[in-house]
């Protein structure tokens, strides 16, 4: 990386069909005190080819989660962004997850927001078909009416709802 970094966490690897190497995580960047999520595409040989970073237009911080190939040349990444929401109770951090689609140069082809709703999601996991189909799966977690996370007791309670598993399916065009 080429900005000053305090913290660097690998969440994702996967290799294509002619060997490149993608990573994708997440780094804190002193400059401007903001997590942000990465991508890097390595060769055969794990020299770097490309890193693109991944962040919003607003001082959210974005966090990457796993990434995975197409035999089409397209990498998907997965990750969430953490957004502070000032309401009558006060600040809380609502979390989207987010799904990215860049070619095998590194540009951005499309990206998909998922959530926020009245909890926190994250998408945790996506797979890739050859034909460029793409299936993710997410979390979400259940908020009380106070905008703090149920706990483990309240999960069982009616009014506050659970944590559920999300599964999507995406095309190569989104």
């Amino acid at each position: 990386f080429e900005t000053p970094i305090y913290e660097v966490q690998v969440t994702g690897i996967d290799v294509d069909s002619d060997e490149n190497v993608f990573v994708t995580g997440w780094y804190y960047d002193n400059n401007d005190d903001n997590d942000k999520m990465f991508i890097e595409k390595l060769d055969q040989d794990l020299g770097r080819v490309w890193t693109k970073t991944l962040q919003t237009d607003t001082n959210y911080g974005m966090y990457g989660g796993d990434c995975a190939s197409d035999a089409l040349g397209n990498i998907y990444v997965v990750g969430a962004y953490q957004i502070n929401i000032v309401n009558g109770n006060g600040t809380t951090n609502e979390s989207a997850g987010v799904l990215v689609k860049l070619n095998s140069s590194g540009t951005v082809q499309w990206t998909h927001r998922i959530g926020p709703g009245p909890c926190g999601s994250f998408v945790v996991g996506l797979t890739a078909t050859d034909t460029g189909d793409v299936y993710i799966s997410a979390a979400t977690f259940a908020k009380r009416s106070d905008g703090a996370y149920a706990d483990i007791s309240q999960f069982s309670q009616e009014a506050y709802g659970a944590n559920k598993l999300l599964v999507g399916h995406y095309n190569t065009q989104g």
